[in-house]
């Protein structure tokens, strides 16, 4: 009987740290990714303080297949100077190539055509302290934020956000 306890209370916590191996691995063993973001800071006493980022250059890219609302697609990445931009979605897994992995949450339809979609890939929200969160939503008036990213077979993770004064 103790054997089984022991084993049931062993497995547990192997799940909960699998959990956080699978949250952290993009960080230490995916690709760096460097991409431009906009944000504004919502204020949601339910969620919490963060930024909400968007990234206009990843979103914004070529789709030829018909993608339905709610389906998991794939964002191929390509480097255009020191940072990456969406080259084209798909719904088959890229082989061997920089990608996000997301969700169709919408998009825009013109003529019953959708010709451009919404994208959700779970790097969206960037949590700060009360006081940075408002601080950085100033900054972002007049600056553009470069977003490194932590990418590891689709799955990303911020692992910092900087700004870069707009000329």
């Amino acid at each position: 009987m103790k054997k089984m306890v022991l084993i049931g209370i062993s497995f547990q916590i192997l799940v909960l740290f699998s959990f956080i191996f699978f949250a952290y691995a993009p960080l230490y063993f995916g690709n760096e990714v460097k991409v431009r973001a906009t944000g504004f800071d919502p204020r949601d006493i339910f969620l919490g303080n963060y930024v909400r980022l968007d990234y206009p250059d990843i979103k914004d890219v070529n789709f030829d297949e018909k993608v339905d609302v709610g389906r998991k697609v794939y964002v191929v990445l390509e480097k255009n100077g020191d940072l990456y931009k969406g080259k084209f979605v798909t719904k088959q897994r890229p082989k061997d190539e920089v990608y996000l992995s997301g969700r169709t949450s919408g998009g825009i339809l013109q003529n019953g055509i959708r010709i451009r979609l919404d994208l959700k890939f779970g790097i969206e929200k960037y949590y700060l302290p009360r006081q940075k969160a408002l601080d950085m939503e100033k900054d972002l008036r007049d600056a553009e934020a470069i977003v490194t990213l932590g990418v590891l077979k689709g799955f990303a993770r911020i692992k910092k956000v900087e700004l870069q004064k707009n000329n």
